[in-house]
């Protein structure tokens, strides 16, 4: 798939099996959160390991719990992702799904 394409589905599961389909870097914000890291955990099921996580997780140790038996490749503070967004460091990324 060339260029950023956007599936808007009010299907949580089709939106997970969509995901599933390109097998390419997800960004999941909030992925630390309790939906955030349910999504996360469906996405290791069907073997979806290349995950980026923006989060703010602040000084809330549960939100770190949700994190824990996850299987993700980088974790990212919420006000670091915007700052790289602004400065244009994804510009070159082949990003499919931002969630």
């Amino acid at each position: 798939m060339d260029g950023i394409s956007i599936i808007i589905v009010d299907d949580t599961l089709k939106a997970l099996q969509l995901m599933a389909e390109y097998k390419r870097t997800l960004v999941i914000t909030g992925g630390a959160g309790f939906i955030g890291s349910a999504m996360v955990w469906q996405l290791n099921q069907r073997g979806i390991t290349d995950i980026l996580i923006v989060d703010h997780l602040g000084s809330n140790p549960e939100k770190w719990k949700n994190l824990r038996k996850l299987q993700y490749t980088d974790y990212m503070e919420r006000e670091e992702f915007i700052e790289q967004i602004e400065d244009g460091a994804f510009d070159e990324c082949d990003f499919d799904v931002i969630i």
